[in-house]
């Protein structure tokens, strides 16, 4: 007989008695009313969908039982489809069984060790694991666990976290941050494999699109960048036509934390600064105050079509932006860097714009 998951019992049980209680006390209580409650009924960890692209599940299935019940819901769910399981166990536990369980879904098993005295460890869990046949690798921290899950998964693949109890507020507690250092990663290899005949070709049309933005078109002083490690280059719009007249200003770092902005005064007032990058030599330029900038054209690592947007992580753009009252925010990326639905903190400034080869992407006011 198959066993249902614990979210199943306890609605196809408590619900309809409580309904009923409800309904024998006078209480109206009409059946789409119970349908949609029922439809917006969560519980952390189980089943709980944590992001949708991968697709990454958490269940606390730690013991045979509950696995029974969650490979049985998996099934359902992914149908024909393989998961990376993440996963840890204790020692005293049926983990032999709970692997039966769950081997014939598993795409690859990725090892963990529980934070308890009665840990198998996770080598111990990836050996037993290869001697049934099993795709199994093992790792020292829950972070680099849901990273290599993650990139095992792919865009288009599922993660199904499940072990101990330990293991489900870490991971609930490790997987926004591991998430975001994964997905910038990810497509910063994305750009990076592009050739350096493409990268050409599609930084042209970019600059092509922002040279026709009304936002690029009407203001006098625009911040742009000088590309480095496979960004877009906007070495296009200096020498175009619809740049004179336009002050075109560049950031530079004078903090591990901290960027000006300056107005280069001829093509010999650059030098190589912070991470390898290009940037204006103070000696040979104008300091330019945030609040003369009209436009500010941003790289990025990742963005979406909400045109929300992470930089490499240093926070340099963040802070600055904050500073600038005046001017539209946008983004120069490519294609390849977009994804469903960035994972955005308080402090990720939001684009007006988002620029590629392809589209521009505008921000939609709610």
């Amino acid at each position: 007989m198959k066993t249902k998951h614990f979210c199943e019992q306890s609605c196809d049980i408590v619900v309809p008695e409580t309904v009923e209680a409800l309904r024998g006390r006078g209480r109206k209580i009409p059946e789409e009313a119970v349908t949609a409650g029922l439809r917006e009924v969560t519980r952390p960890a189980r089943l709980e969908i944590l992001c949708r692209k991968p697709l990454f599940i958490l269940d606390v299935a730690h013991n045979s039982q509950c696995a029974e019940a969650m490979a049985g819901s998996i099934g359902e769910l992914l149908p024909g489809k393989r998961a990376v399981f993440l996963t840890d166990v204790l020692a005293d536990k049926d983990y032999r069984q709970i692997v039966e369980l769950v081997m014939p879904l598993a795409q690859e098993f990725v090892c963990l060790t529980p934070a308890n005295d009665r840990a198998l460890s996770a080598d111990a869990l990836a050996d037993y694991l290869k001697r049934c046949g099993a795709e199994a690798r093992a790792c020292s921290s829950i972070p680099e666990g849901i990273r290599l899950a993650l990139t095992a998964a792919g865009t288009d693949g599922a993660v199904i976290a499940f072990g101990s109890l330990y293991l489900a507020g870490a991971v609930r507690t490790a997987f926004a941050p591991a998430r975001r250092q994964w997905l910038r990663k990810a497509k910063i290899r994305a750009r990076d494999s592009l050739s350096p005949e493409e990268r050409a070709e599609k930084s042209a049309q970019i600059v092509q699109r922002i040279l026709n933005s009304r936002e690029f078109q009407n203001a006098k002083t625009v911040m742009l960048y000088r590309a480095t490690r496979g960004e877009v280059c906007l070495d296009g719009i200096e020498n175009s036509p619809q740049a004179q007249g336009k002050r075109l200003v560049y950031p530079r770092c004078v903090s591990k934390t901290e960027m000006v902005v300056l107005l280069p005064r001829s093509e010999h007032s650059w030098e190589v600064g912070y991470a390898g990058i290009e940037e204006p030599i103070p000696e040979k330029s104008e300091v330019i105050t945030p609040e003369e900038i009209e436009l500010v054209l941003c790289p990025c690592t990742v963005f979406d079509e909400g045109c929300n947007r992470m930089g490499f992580g240093a926070g340099f753009y963040d802070r600055f932006l904050e500073r600038c009252p005046n001017a539209y925010i946008m983004a120069a990326a490519f294609e390849a860097q977009k994804t469903d639905m960035v994972p955005a903190e308080v402090w990720d400034k939001p684009m007006n714009a988002v620029f590629t080869e392809k589209a521009t992407y505008r921000q939609t006011k709610n």
